[in-house]
């Protein structure tokens, strides 16, 4: 039986656009010499080789069984002799080498060549100085061995390479698996195969191909071992293109990636064909006929998921694509702990839950991976989506997850450096001088001191990208700032939660444009809000040390609630005057595929369908909520067709309705207070970032921003801006606490400022931490001592006292000042310099120059007289 049915157009990138021509973005790969172009025979001549999969009779094809579930969760036993391990404490991981906590910050070269190994070598050098002790390169394993051990003299090379630039350093080789000279010609079955025809890569679910791997990653584990050097490997990378299926391929048809669904089927539905039919609404399915799914070239527009019970074959090919990828990981990471007996840190990249807008991607099984106890490390790019200055450069994962289960995050910063060659690609553009590669570094600085995650440092070429001195002076200072927080910091916890679900995108059926707009849309908006936030999986809900303590929860994409989360829900989040806001579709899809039951148990109104093909985009009809006072007549979300949507039912007691469908006149937006807690429901399918502010402002968190304008990082009292438009910027500081300027290492607000103005420019990165005396002390920030502190508290009050006052800019002129940031916040701020006043009948506001603290008043002082809304004020300069 054929394995590919009909030929079918691959997906695009974007609704609507042409298909762009195949490029896998592959990190993993680059500056590795191509495994097909190594010296050495062909391994496979005289084995046998399998008929094509169209020629292959299905009753030859033994069914698997389906596998026993373990009695209890695997466990590691760290070996006391282990050289590097991961530990907890106080909620966080830590890397410790021999016995001591160092920071997860490490360099990754390219040493292909001489040239490169120069480079490369001088980097290393420089990042000694620096600190930093752990160095990575890439490393081919070819799949299989050959018959000899010349295979091991390139990694023998390039190791040791990375060790004469500094002997005392410890390595994690990046190893990227490749398959050996004719192989893919040998076992054309085993490879990804595309609706077009083309093939790539051994599929992920070739047993053939990765069974090799795994003979071969042991061996090489044992080889290292042997070696002089194999005491300074502390762990492996694990790659291969960052585990990730391309948009422009479409679905893996491959006779291996069909066999392995049918047996993942088998497991899922317990060998029942009954089953299995019904879920698919299918009469004739069975396990040895069920195929993988055309995929759908044109999304209907209109309509959100993937029909229950007629498109049950897509949710389920979707769930499998990433369920196989990550089980092949945990496989191969299982390997290498076996191997070395337990000694040895094993990474992989993972966990673009934001990033990819396809959900055949392979990366929704993020969960997966953390219940492991064989993956050490995850580590990823900083987005790639946005990261020219001015952009969010912003995590691909929902990193506060990492750390949850214990794993440690690694940030990959490839940044093209104003050093690298004018060549690159268009996602990851060159910096255009050394201004802006230290603008970009501080923002990945800061946002790892914010998350307390770890930083990976790439010359993805060996093109010297890092090769200068004042970037790795950077790397030091923070260095050390992140080893003495690791000394200070408190379990995480943020005041804003932002769930998202993996298994709820699975269901997703609308396209490219509208993931692009569910994911890394609704992120960058959280970003912008300007307040304290953790991004978690939906299903960390159920675990021990899942944060409780936050003020807000915004469950991002709740379509598919499972029974134990909501468990989890009504014990841990239904009290202690928490808000819970929940967006679009609550509950509306099941494991089964779909329910009418839109979790009024969890939301707490009832929720009604919209007649069928309704609009969504709303408008405000109750301004004077916290919510909504910022957004009085102005519209929400985006006028668009879309099935289902919901509204809720007005009449019952308690709610409060603040919004309405502007096309049906049906309540949207609203809200219901219980006796502990706030339910907050919105029938728009995303959130824009002023409408997240003023979900904060109802949930009386903390914003340390004026406007949803710049990219906020805060947590743990590091605080990190990063700017999107020349302007003033105003820092609102939390009562008690000061601001110290972590790029001039100085006081630049004393702990009685009630906030703190500057100037800055579109593309720079603010680097601040807030917090009392004490804490910065602990810190060993320099000038923190009492008499220093003391000192410059005195100058900055004397700077205050000689400052002019000057009157604002018109409403209109600051409306037009904020024209590119967007119309909702060009208005949110206006309305903060002309609405708060005229409401409270306060005089008119002035503005402050010189960047300084503003100091709380003193006693007999009217707070009134002070202006809260800086950036409102400043930005007509």
């Amino acid at each position: 039986m054929a394995f590919v049915t009909s030929p079918e157009p691959a997906a695009t990138e974007t609704d609507g656009e042409a298909k762009p021509a195949r490029k896998r973005r592959t990190r993993g790969r680059r500056g590795a010499s191509r495994a097909d172009e190594s010296t050495g025979a062909d391994l496979d001549e005289g084995l046998d080789v399998p008929a094509l999969a169209d020629e292959v009779p299905e009753a030859v094809i033994a069914p698997p069984q389906a596998p026993k579930a373990p009695k209890r969760p695997e466990k590691v036993k760290i070996p006391e002799s282990q050289v590097a391990r991961i530990v907890i404490r106080r909620g966080h991981p830590e890397l410790q080498i021999v016995g001591k906590t160092v920071a997860p910050i490490l360099l990754f070269g390219s040493v292909d060549g001489l040239r490169e190994s120069r480079r490369v070598g001088s980097e290393i050098e420089r990042a000694t100085q620096a600190g930093v002790q752990i160095y990575s390169t890439l490393v081919d394993l070819t799949c299989p061995l050959p018959p000899d051990d010349r295979v091991y003299d390139t990694l023998d090379q390039r190791l040791q390479t990375l060790l004469t630039a500094n002997p005392t350093g410890y390595i994690i080789p990046r190893i990227v698996f490749a398959p050996a000279p004719g192989w893919r010609e040998q076992y054309p079955n085993e490879v990804n195969h595309y609706a077009d025809g083309t093939t790539d890569d051994p599929s992920i679910s070739s047993d053939r191909f990765w069974n090799e791997a795994e003979i071969a990653l042991q061996a090489l584990i044992e080889h290292i071992e042997r070696t002089a050097y194999g005491e300074r490997v502390i762990g492996y990378h694990l790659e291969r293109g960052e585990w990730f299926h391309p948009v422009d391929g479409g679905y893996d048809r491959s006779y291996a990636n069909r066999e392995a669904f049918r047996q993942w089927l088998r497991v899922k539905y317990k060998g029942s064909e009954v089953a299995l039919r019904g879920a698919w609404y299918d009469g004739a399915v069975q396990f040895f006929t069920a195929e993988v799914p055309p995929i759908q070239t044109s999304p209907r527009g209109d309509v959100a998921f993937y029909q229950p019970r007629h498109e049950r074959q897509y949710i389920d090919f979707l769930e499998y694509t990433s369920d196989v990828t990550a089980d092949r990981l945990i496989a191969l990471a299982r390997k290498v702990k076996n191997s070395s007996k337990n000694g040895a840190l094993v990474s992989v990249c993972y966990g673009y839950t934001f990033d990819f807008a396809h959900n055949f991607s392979g990366h929704l099984a993020l969960g997966r991976l953390l219940a492991s106890p064989f993956i050490d490390i995850l580590a990823g790019p900083p987005s790639y989506k946005d990261r020219v200055a001015g952009g969010s450069g912003a995590f691909p994962c929902p990193v506060d997850s990492i750390g949850l289960h214990g794993k440690l995050w690694i940030t990959e910063d490839d940044t093209r450096s104003h050093l690298a060659s004018e060549q690159g690609e268009d996602y990851n553009p060159r910096m255009p001088d050394a201004s802006a590669t230290e603008q970009a570094h501080r923002r990945t600085m800061g946002a790892s001191l914010a998350h307390q995650t770890g930083v990976g440092y790439m010359d993805l070429w060996g093109e010297g990208w890092l090769d200068a001195d004042d970037i790795w002076k950077r790397v030091g200072d923070f260095r050390e700032r992140c080893e003495a927080a690791i000394k200070v910091r408190k379990a995480p916890a943020p005041e804003v939660v932002v769930l998202v679900d993996e298994r709820s995108l699975c269901h997703v059926q609308r396209g490219v444009s509208f993931m692009k707009r569910l994911l890394h849309g609704q992120r960058d908006a959280a970003l912008r809000t300007g307040a304290s936030i953790g991004f978690y999986l939906q299903s960390d809900l159920t675990a021990k040390n899942f944060p409780t303590n936050a003020k807000l929860y915004v469950f991002m994409t709740p379509y598919r609630l499972q029974a134990d989360q909501r468990s989890a829900i009504k014990e841990k989040l239904q009290n202690g005057g928490k808000t819970l806001v929940w967006t679009y579709a609550a509950g509306v899809c099941d494991e089964r595929g779909g329910s009418e039951d839109t979790a009024l148990d969890l939301v707490g109104m009832t929720l009604q369908h919209q007649a069928w093909g309704a609009e969504t985009g709303s408008k405000v009809s109750d301004g004077r909520h916290p919510l909504t006072d910022r957004l009085t007549q102005r519209s929400i979300g985006v006028s668009e067709r879309l099935n289902p949507t919901y509204y809720i039912d007005a009449d019952e007691a308690g709610v409060k309705v603040l919004a309405e469908y502007a096309a049906s006149g049906l309540p949207s937006i609203a809200t219901r207070a219980f006796g502990g807690w706030t339910s907050i429901f919105i029938g728009e399918p995303t959130l824009a970032p002023d409408l997240l502010r003023g979900l904060c402002r109802a949930a009386a968190v903390h914003l340390y921003t004026d406007s949803a304008e710049d990219y906020c990082w805060v947590n743990h009292g590091w605080l990190t801006l990063h700017v999107t438009r020349d302007g003033r910027k105003t820092i609102h500081l939390p009562h008690g606490c000061g601001l110290y300027d972590l790029a001039e290492n100085r006081l630049a607000a004393s702990d009685d400022a009630t906030e703190y103005r500057t100037t800055a420019r579109a593309g720079q990165t603010l680097s601040y931490f807030v917090g009392t005396p004490e804490e910065m002390r602990k810190l060993a920030l320099p000038g923190t001592d009492k008499k220093s502190l003391q000192a410059r508290a005195a100058v900055i009050q004397t700077e205050l006292a000689e400052v002019p006052i000057e009157p604002d800019p018109p409403a209109i002129e600051m409306a037009n000042a904020l024209g590119d940031v967007g119309e909702t916040e060009a208005v949110e701020a206006t309305m903060a310099i002309d609405g708060d006043a005229a409401a409270s009948g306060a005089p008119k506001r002035r503005r402050r120059r010189g960047g300084r603290g503003r100091r709380r008043p003193a006693s007999g002082e009217t707070e009134g007289a002070q202006p809260t809304d800086g950036l409102a004020e400043d930005a007509g300069d």
